[in-house]
């Protein structure tokens, strides 16, 4: 419970003194994600290994240590660093491999952003690109998507901002997140005129997401789209 509160030093004084009785991988697997998740890095680091020894068949702790440890470098913008980790969890393959390579992604982005280049603008776009093609099904395409189609748009790429964004309303992503591309998906087609794909998208806002933030906007934006056409 405190773990999932994530009231992580409570949690770890809670777990430590039962690491050496038990033989429990969940409890030892997060008394080590509490350590990682208080920035005790090197701390955390030697419970992993400790665990890896005292448990090493288990099959998923071992992932998650690596990709908690990527996250923290994320978090301490050691951009370098992080791709090293997620990179790695990646190369493992199997079912963490996707979530190396979408979190390798998140650091190339944060890292023009943090100092943005042409060089590393398009080391961040081609890694996008290729998780899509790479990992169409995972459940982080989605967020790609997303990224991708404010990233279009703020170009004035109106129409791949539009494919971006119909590829998240039309996934099983969270309904914050379609919610939010369904209005960027009618934007986009706005924007470009396209009045019939407009107003489908419209209408498909209103049906499907009752309670969307912008469902007066969306209504009185019918009423215009039918004047244009």
């Amino acid at each position: 419970l405190l773990f999932a509160l994530e009231r992580y030093q409570l949690a770890y004084e809670t777990y430590q003194p039962l690491l050496t009785t038990i033989a429990d991988p969940q409890t030892c697997g997060r008394a080590v994600l509490s350590l990682f998740r208080l920035q005790r890095l090197s701390e955390a680091r030697k419970a992993a290994k400790t665990f890896a020894k005292r448990f090493d068949e288990d099959p998923v702790w071992p992932h998650r240590f690596q990709l908690e440890e990527g996250q923290y470098y994320l978090g301490q913008k050691n951009y370098e660093q992080a791709l090293k980790q997620f990179r790695k969890l990646e190369k493992q393959e199997g079912a963490w491999s996707d979530d190396g390579a979408y979190y390798a992604t998140v650091a190339l982005w944060e890292q023009n952003l943090a100092a943005p280049s042409e060089e590393s603008a398009a080391r961040a776009l081609e890694a996008q690109t290729r998780f899509i093609a790479n990992y169409p099904d995972s459940p982080h395409a989605a967020d790609i998507h997303l990224r991708l189609g404010h990233y279009y748009f703020a170009l004035h790429q109106y129409l791949l901002a539009a494919g971006a964004f119909k590829a998240v309303v039309n996934s099983s992503a969270a309904p914050q997140g379609r919610q939010q591309a369904i209005w960027m998906l009618l934007e986009s087609y706005k924007k470009v005129y396209e009045y019939d794909e407009a107003y489908r998208t419209a209408a498909r806002l209103l049906r499907e997401f009752p309670a969307h933030p912008k469902r007066q906007v969306t209504e009185l934006e019918i009423g215009i789209i039918l004047k244009e056409t």
